[in-house]
C-alpha cells in the first residue's frame, strides 16, 4: 500500500516538476526516487517469485527502506535540526578521531595475535571451568586479525571484559592482565572519553549559537529541504571555516 502511494506521489512530482530531467535535478527527489524504486522492486520480486524466498529477512530489510523517507520529516523539528547540524559539523573531527581509534585497535590487535594466537581452543585444558567457556565466548579470541578486532570491540564496550581477561590469564599467566588493563586505559578511558567530550562540546556550541540567533537564518531552511539542505549546509560550513582562518 505504502509503495503504491510513494509511486503515485513520485509520478505526480515528475509531472509537476515539468519532466523527469527537472525532477532529477533536486537531490531530495533523487533520495525519494531511490527509496521508492527499492521498495517497488522488492514488492515486484516478492509477488513474481513468492516461493523463492523462504527466508524473508532480506526482503523485510529492503522494505524498511521506506522508513528512510520519514527521516526527512524529523528535520522539521528543532531538536532534530540541532542534532543534524551538530553531527554534520563534527564529521571532519570524527573522521580524525576514528582514525586514531582504528590505529590503537590495530596495534593492540597485532599484539594480541602475536601473544595469544592459536591458544584459545576447546582442546585447551586450562579453559575448563572458566566463566569464559561456560558463557560461550570462544569466538572472542586473537587467533586471527578479524577475531581480534571483534574481541577488542567487546572489551571496548566493557561487556564482561574481566571474563575475557581471566580466560587469557588462565592460559598465559598473570602478566596478561597488563595487556588488557593497558587497552582499557588507553582505548576506553582515554580515547572514548575524548570522543564523547568532543561531541558534547560541539553540541553545546551549537546550542549557544542557536540561542544567540547566529544560525537560525542560515541553517534551518536548508535542513527543512532534507538531503539537499544537508549538502548545502556542508558547503556553508566549509565557507565559514575558510573565512575564520
Amino acid at each position: 500500500m505504502f509503495t503504491s502511494i510513494f509511486t503515485v506521489e513520485m509520478g505526480l512530482k515528475v509531472f509537476a516538476e515539468g519532466g523527469a530531467k527537472e525532477y532529477w535535478r533536486k537531490e531530495k527527489n533523487r533520495f525519494d526516487c531511490s527509496v521508492t524504486v527499492v521498495s517497488l522492486v522488492t514488492e515486484v520480486i516478492i509477488f513474481a517469485f513468492p516461493d523463492s524466498f523462504t527466508d524473508h529477512t532480506i526482503t523485510r530489510t529492503l522494505q524498511m527502506a521506506r522508513i528512510a523517507r520519514v527521516l526527512r520529516l524529523l528535520l522539521h523539528f528543532p531538536p532534530y535540526q540541532l542534532l543534524a547540524s551538530t553531527y554534520i559539523s563534527l564529521l571532519p573531527q570524527l573522521f580524525r578521531l576514528a582514525s586514531v581509534v582504528f590505529i590503537i585497535d590495530y596495534e593492540f590487535c597485532l599484539m594480541g595475535v602475536a601473544f595469544y594466537g592459536g591458544q584459545i581452543n576447546r582442546l585447551n585444558p586450562k579453559l575448563l571451568g572458566t566463566d569464559y567457556l561456560r558463557s560461550g565466548y570462544m569466538m572472542l579470541n586473537f587467533n586471527d586479525v578479524m577475531s581480534g578486532f571483534i574481541t577488542l570491540f567487546a572489551l571496548k564496550i566493557v561487556n564482561n571484559w574481566f571474563v575475557i581477561m581471566d580466560a587469557f590469564v588462565a592460559i598465559s599467566g598473570q602478566i596478561s592482565r597488563v595487556y588488557f588493563v593497558a587497552y582499557w586505559l588507553i582505548a576506553v578511558v582515554t580515547t572514548l572519553s575524548v570522543v564523547v567530550a568532543t561531541i558534547l562540546d560541539r553540541f553545546l556550541v551549537e546550542v549557544e549559537e542557536r540561542e544567540k540567533g547566529v544560525k537560525h537564518s542560515n541553517i534551518d531552511p536548508m535542513l527543512l529541504n532534507g538531503i539537499e539542505g544537508i549538502g548545502e549546509l556542508i558547503k556553508v560550513r566549509k565557507r565559514n571555516l575558510v573565512s575564520s582562518h
